[in-house]
């Protein structure tokens, strides 16, 4: 990962997504990595290759122009963050990255219910 800049692409908007965001950028610095709000003004996503819907559906990284998403998209963020790169090395492996992405498959069923627990928490 030497000269690599992983583009990381999140939901500003989204309360569940913030909070993420905001634990790796905390945990990352230093590390070549890109924060994207694909809900800032400035933000084109043809850029990406995707749609703006597309990018809001999933969780999405970009590393030498090939598009990860879901849990394939967590492996490849963890792997740049030191604390959290054992998990990639230990996950990476046989069955374990399409079992990662299913439980992510899952969490987005959850996803509405928690974000709006998080809201009411957050009184918005």
């Amino acid at each position: 990962m030497s000269n690599e800049t992983l583009k990381v692409y999140f939901d500003g908007q989204c309360p569940l997504c913030r909070k993420e965001i905001n634990l790796y950028k905390k945990i990352s610095q230093g590390k070549q990595i890109s924060w994207t709000n694909i809900e800032e003004a400035s933000f084109d996503a043809a850029k990406t290759g995707l749609t703006k819907d597309e990018l809001k559906a999933r969780f999405h990284v970009i590393l030498n122009d090939k598009v990860y998403s879901g849990g394939y998209a967590f492996l490849q963020l963890w792997s740049f963050i030191p604390g959290l790169a054992w998990a990639t090395k230990v996950l990476d492996k046989a069955f374990f990255p399409k079992l990662l992405d299913k439980v992510y498959d899952f969490f987005l069923i959850i996803r509405p219910t928690l974000q709006k627990i998080l809201m009411k928490l957050e009184g918005k």
